[in-house]
């Protein structure tokens, strides 16, 4: 079940909210009017950490998360790289049945964003 993780505020112009899990990390950021300005929902997938990041100025991105991880070395600071296919269907199960212990208006918005961009994908509006 995703839970609220305390997080310093490094941003002046946003508020962030972090939550997790052992399949799900949610960051949300708010405005200085206290509305949803993003999220980003970090995820893995058949060994794969992915992230799906909504903005109110910029849309939709969905990436990989990529530490370079080569055997024998330690990984790198990770970075987001172009990724392709977004599971929706795994994605917006996975979140409903896990976000039942966070605030409602939260769950509400990002399940509405996550059948957005599942709308978007299947008629071909975004880039997978």
């Amino acid at each position: 079940m995703l839970r609220e993780v305390k997080v310093a505020q490094k941003e002046k112009n946003y508020r962030r909210r972090w939550f997790e899990d052992d399949f799900f990390e949610l960051i949300v950021w708010y405005d200085s009017s206290d509305v949803i300005h993003g999220f980003q929902l970090c995820y893995a997938h058949s060994g794969v950490e992915r992230a799906l990041t909504w903005k109110s100025n910029t849309g939709f991105v969905h990436e990989k998360i990529d530490d370079s991880r080569v055997f024998g070395h330690m990984p790198a600071t990770p970075i987001l790289v172009p990724d392709g296919i977004f599971p929706a269907e795994v994605i917006i199960t996975e979140f409903t049945k896990r976000a039942n212990q966070i605030d409602e208006t939260i769950v509400q918005f990002v399940q509405e964003k996550l059948l957005e961009y599942q709308q978007l994908l299947k008629f071909g509006k975004v880039d997978q």
